[in-house]
């Protein structure tokens, strides 16, 4: 795995299986359907080197590209419209990963 030094830029990463609830909520929804913007994340930010550090196994610093250092999804409106909040912890979702891919 690369990480882009420093490895301090933070996301705001999401198991599929909540944003698939998140559009089949919308979909169903009678609160939305008028073109609003709802942002679905899982309401944390995770530093790259910690991604990497909990997937394990090697990993190497590569060259710096441009890219914004932190991103954080508002998931209000998410709650709001639809009644959606994620449920699947980020350790869960590495640890299933992990799993699938052998790694564990």
């Amino acid at each position: 795995m690369t990480v882009v030094p420093d490895g301090q830029q933070s996301r705001d990463f999401t198991h599929v299986q909540d944003v698939v609830r998140a559009n089949i909520l919308s979909a169903e929804s009678t609160k939305v359907g008028q073109g609003e913007v709802i942002n679905i994340g899982g309401g944390k930010n995770r530093s790259v080197l910690e991604v990497a550090e909990l997937i394990g196994g090697p990993w190497k610093f590569t060259d710096p590209r441009l890219e914004p250092k932190h991103t954080l999804a508002d998931i209000s409106r998410a709650k709001e419209l639809i009644g959606w909040e994620p449920k699947i912890e980020f350790e869960e979702g590495i640890s299933e990963l992990k799993n699938l891919y052998q790694l564990a």
